[in-house]
């Protein structure tokens, strides 16, 4: 039963060969919750998270109700910290313990929402990144990292020839400072929240690596860096690891999916046991499933 529906047919024809490649994935799905004993709910993110993605999250959660332990499986470049942090505080508010699988790779804000669970799996391909915020330009309206801000004006601060130095600086607009200075004191403000309640040593030397060691945005940090940096990081077993990734295989099929017909080159997926949303340029669509189609519906809760 399709909650929302819009567009152009093509839109409708993408969305029917996307829904049938996501009812294939429950299978996958009941079958991991089966025998982890854990529902699951997925993030499957190639756009960016924001509000939207909250609040689809939100939907798909209050559908499944309360649980005892949910399972994240979790691939995102990022997003939004605003959007991140409530993504996280929703996702902890339904469940009592939550784990967070990462397959593939969690960056930026989504590595924000793999720190905050209970638990932390990376599979063998699976890494997290640096939480380096972005910030918007405002004379082109492109995104830059924040600390590429940071290295400018160190840069110019270092800077003998004052004639020069005056030229330069005249260059960067003074917001894209004060917005630099404000998204890098945001993002050490969520990570020590995030991981307060942690069994961490050392937590603000931690953050420093989280916030400030690495210069690339996509630094891949692994099993091996978390591990040596005191993070603790729970074992899955090879069965487990291959039917997560055989779920992620569907889901990227269900992206190539959802651009036929027309091109959707970011699209989210949120699934769950009780339906899916997929967001794209023209809004999000949810499907909820029904009992004939819902295939086995893994009872603990």
């Amino acid at each position: 039963m399709s909650l929302k529906s819009r567009g152009k047919p093509a839109r409708h024809a993408s969305k029917n060969a996307t829904d049938a490649v996501l009812y294939r994935a429950q299978d996958a799905l009941h079958r991991i919750q089966e025998k982890r004993g854990r529902r699951i709910l997925a993030l499957i993110d190639n756009r960016f998270i924001d509000r939207t993605v909250s609040y689809e999250v939100t939907a798909l959660l209050r559908r499944m109700g309360d649980v005892e332990g949910l399972d994240v499986v979790l691939d995102s470049g990022g997003g939004d910290l605003d959007a991140a942090y409530k993504t996280l505080k929703i996702i902890r508010s339904y469940a009592k313990d939550t784990t967070i699988i990462v397959p593939f790779y969690a960056k930026s804000a989504a590595t924000l929402i793999a720190l905050g669970g209970d638990h932390l799996i990376l599979c063998k391909g699976g890494e997290l990144g640096p939480i380096d915020p972005q910030v918007q330009d405002i004379s082109t309206g492109v995104f830059v990292p924040a600390n590429s801000i940071k290295e400018t004006v160190d840069f110019l601060e270092g800077l003998s020839d004052q004639v020069v130095k005056v030229s330069l600086t005249d260059k960067i607009p003074t917001l894209m400072v004060g917005a630099y200075k404000a998204a890098a004191k945001a993002s050490k403000q969520y990570l020590e929240e995030v991981i307060a309640d942690r069994n961490i040593v050392r937590k603000k030397a931690l953050i420093d690596i989280f916030t400030e060691k690495f210069f690339s945005h996509g630094y891949p940090m692994d099993a091996a860096l978390l591990t040596k940096n005191n993070i603790e990081l729970s074992k899955i077993d090879e069965d487990e690891e291959s039917m997560i990734y055989e779920l992620l295989d569907q889901y990227i099929e269900a992206r190539v999916a959802d651009r036929s017909g027309e091109v959707h080159e970011a699209s989210t997926i949120i699934h769950s046991d009780v339906g899916h949303t997929v967001i794209r340029d023209g809004g999000p669509v949810r499907t909820i499933y029904n009992k004939n189609r819902a295939g086995r519906r893994n009872t603990s809760s």
